[in-house]
């Protein structure tokens, strides 16, 4: 039967229900026979399940991986110079130590020399 499209003599009649509504034993007969007037409840998801699905969308997911790129390329933008004053100062510093000990080498055999040429000097000074 389509109640929206029948005549409401003929929905009572069905319902067998009078325009006053239900009496209190028949809602109860009816209550007891059919149960309350209620949806059954589904089963809820989650809060963490209702967010990953909502990460499951293709366009968030894209979104995703562009932040995540962003992120990648400032990173590395932060970073290069950094790195680039970092290797540029040890390679100063490596070279600065080590003219300091090339010189270093340099000037031990040259003051012995310095000596020796002094001791000689001085013997023939004292010949004289």
């Amino acid at each position: 039967m389509n109640f929206y499209s029948d005549s409401k003599e003929a929905v009572l009649k069905e319902l067998s229900a009078t325009e006053e509504g239900l009496s209190s034993a028949e809602a109860a007969a009816r209550l007891e026979k059919y149960g309350k007037n209620k949806l059954k409840e589904g089963k809820k998801d989650g809060i963490v399940k209702m967010f990953l699905k909502q990460l499951a969308d293709p366009m968030i997911i894209v979104l995703l991986v562009a932040a995540g790129l962003a992120l990648l390329l400032t990173t590395a933008v932060i970073y290069v110079p950094f790195l680039k004053n970092l290797f540029g100062f040890t390679e100063i510093s490596l070279a600065e130590y080590g003219m300091a000990l090339a010189l270093a080498i340099l000037i031990i055999p040259a003051v012995e020399l310095v000596k020796l040429f002094q001791r000689l000097a001085a013997k023939l000074r004292a010949k004289k």
